[in-house]
């Protein structure tokens, strides 16, 4: 087990903590890992951020697709080199 002592600083118009090397090593997490914070019985709780589902992904998927005005200009281009 890995205990550090830190304190609450303000950042912006929030608050934030520094994590050590170590804590981070132990964690498993790095430096711009995405992470969920949850409180528990009081406690904030540091974890790796969860994967969405598929139906999560795909919950405002209406099963089609409506070109914007941008892609039509994109679907008109003709091939430049070797693509298919």
């Amino acid at each position: 087990m890995v205990v550090s002592t830190t304190s609450i600083k303000t950042w912006g118009n929030g608050s934030g903590i520094r994590l050590t090397k170590q804590m981070l090593a132990a964690s498993g997490l790095s430096e711009h890992d995405e992470i969920q914070l949850t409180i528990q019985s009081g406690r904030i709780v540091v974890e790796p951020k969860q994967p969405q589902s598929l139906d999560d992904v795909f919950k405002d998927w209406h099963g089609y697709y409506v070109p914007t005005g941008e892609a039509d200009e994109w679907d008109s281009m003709g091939s430049v080199g070797d693509e298919l």
